[in-house]
């Protein structure tokens, strides 16, 4: 570290690598090395707008003394080059989601980042919701006795009928497609609610606007607890001004609605646990945590002020996606592309 500081490079200058130089950037812990990007036009903005020190090629920021830890906002084919070359030149690594497009990969950069006792992250951001956090704690608690299903469900308009998409979110060959971009979000969550050992199974999707890669996604994890739910994720829905996620979780004793604003539960009686008989309600305002900097959100700001935690020593988040944590919700995306491609 220079200093007292973590140095910060950030790979990727698109809308995440804005987000994060932006976040970073406010934080008085972190000093911002520099910017990795390969279009002319954004180094030039990034460097006479920003003043941000721009790179071309990410071996010249490695070479940079003063670099601690990367965070990586690039289009996920890239991530597996790109979070290995950083974890051999042992730097700390927060990648956006989904890790890589392989299970297989994904374990292989655990391992690697593990035996390197490197500090490694994931943009799985919902993780960092107050709501969604207070849900694991109600579903470890026992709150809702034994669970018997749920359904994890994220949708949004990021792809509209007679609109043409030409970023990378609609290109097959650069990790584009619902599954990976929102898909990934929903399948995450219901690896941090209820962990691993879990069964795939009645994968169904469909190409309805974009032509080349998925538009809508659904899938069944069945738990080796005995309980089972469905993912879905829908990018196409017109009714969404904004990606939304929604999760439901049902036990024996009680029911749960959550977003990532407010949380519905019902129990059959009070337990003790701080519930009334009946149905109660929560707002993130009830759980959440004052915002040092609000940018899309507290939880952005959230997530990677416990990387830099991390970076600088501190404790590990307990909520955070790491690498291996990753890896199981990578392995459910690489068994559904397999599905959805026929293979």
């Amino acid at each position: 570290m220079t200093g007292e500081k973590v140095g910060v490079g950030i790979v990727g200058f698109g809308r995440m690598g804005i987000t994060h130089l932006s976040i970073l950037n406010s934080h008085p812990q972190v000093e911002i090395v520099g910017v990795v990007e390969e279009a002319k036009l954004l180094r030039t903005f990034g460097g006479s707008a920003l003043g941000v020190r721009m790179y071309e090629s990410l071996d010249a920021l490695l070479d940079n003394p003063e670099l601690d830890a990367v965070v990586i906002a690039t289009p996920p084919k890239s991530h597996d080059m790109i979070v290995r070359r950083c974890l051999d030149a042992r730097k700390n690594v927060f990648c956006e989601k989904p890790l890589t497009e392989s299970g297989v990969a994904d374990a292989e950069l655990a391992q690697l980042a593990y035996d390197n006792g490197l500090v490694n992250q994931v943009g799985y951001v919902y993780r960092a919701v107050s709501t969604i956090r207070r849900a694991r704690e109600i579903v470890e608690l026992g709150v809702l006795g034994s669970i018997y299903g749920f359904s994890s469900t994220i949708r949004a308009s990021t792809v509209r009928s007679g609109q043409t998409n030409e970023s990378w979110r609609s290109a097959a060959g650069l990790g584009g497609g619902c599954l990976l971009e929102l898909g990934s979000h929903a399948i995450d969550l219901s690896v941090y609610l209820f962990g691993s050992g879990h069964t795939l199974s009645d994968v169904h999707g469909r190409s309805v606007v974009s032509g080349h890669v998925d538009d809508f996604v659904s899938l069944r994890l069945a738990y080796d607890l005995g309980f089972s739910g469905y993912v879905t994720a829908d990018w196409m829905d017109v009714s969404a001004r904004k990606a939304s996620l929604s999760l439901e979780v049902w036990g024996h004793m009680g029911r749960m609605i959550v977003n990532p604003h407010e949380m519905k539960i019902f129990v059959e009686k009070d337990e003790g646990h701080g519930f009334p008989r009946g149905w109660s309600s929560d707002t993130v305002a009830a759980h959440g945590e004052p915002g040092r900097f609000y940018l899309r959100g507290s939880e952005f700001t959230r997530q990677l002020d416990a990387f830099v935690t991390a970076c600088s020593g501190g404790a590990t988040c307990p909520h955070a996606c790491d690498f291996r944590d990753a890896a199981v919700t990578g392995n459910v995306i690489s068994e559904a592309r397999s599905v959805l491609s026929g293979h």
